[in-house]
């Protein structure tokens, strides 16, 4: 609230994006090695699928990290230790943590920029439209929520039907 929209949006941003990079790089660089071989043997095969189908091209994962990175399922930060477990690329990981978590950022970000004026008494806003504006957060995050479960369905049955036929 105290830098605005823009310069707050920005530093969340490079906040979010680089401390998930860090996450990813500690347990795949630290983690991984210290497990070793254990972590193969060890992760199920459902997941070993999912991981191999969403590492396989750039745009797949940055598809699957973008659309994760909206479902409420798994919070933030265990979310990027995971991902570090996984042989998904670097880049299209840390693009898409970035350009995913624009819009949640961005509603964090303005509405605590519009709370501190309401405080001040800068800005005086209706009841309705503060009403509306909650419903509509709420709406638009459910929503979200939806699509990423669903597509998360959708690749997990995938890899249930490679695991199947023996590609997994």
């Amino acid at each position: 609230a105290m830098w605005g929209t823009a310069r707050g949006l920005f530093a969340a941003s490079f906040g979010v994006t680089t401390s998930a990079v860090l996450c990813l790089l500690i347990s795949r660089y630290l983690v991984l090695k210290w497990l070793g071989p254990r972590a193969e043997a060890s992760m199920p095969p459902i997941m070993a699928a999912v991981a191999t189908a969403i590492s396989e091209s750039p745009s797949k994962s940055f598809t699957f990290i973008a659309l994760f990175r909206f479902t409420p399922l798994i919070p933030f930060v265990w979310s990027n230790y995971l991902f570090g477990l996984t042989p998904i690329p670097l880049l299209p990981y840390a693009a898409a943590t970035f350009f995913a978590s624009l819009l949640p950022l961005f509603v964090f970000v303005s509405g605590g920029v519009a709370g501190k004026a309401v405080v001040d008494g800068s800005v005086k806003a209706p009841p309705e439209i503060l009403v509306v504006g909650v419903l509509a957060t709420i709406g638009i995050f459910l929503f979200i929520g939806k699509v990423s479960k669903e597509e998360l369905r959708k690749l997990t049955r995938e890899g249930e039907r490679r695991e199947r036929r023996g590609g997994g």
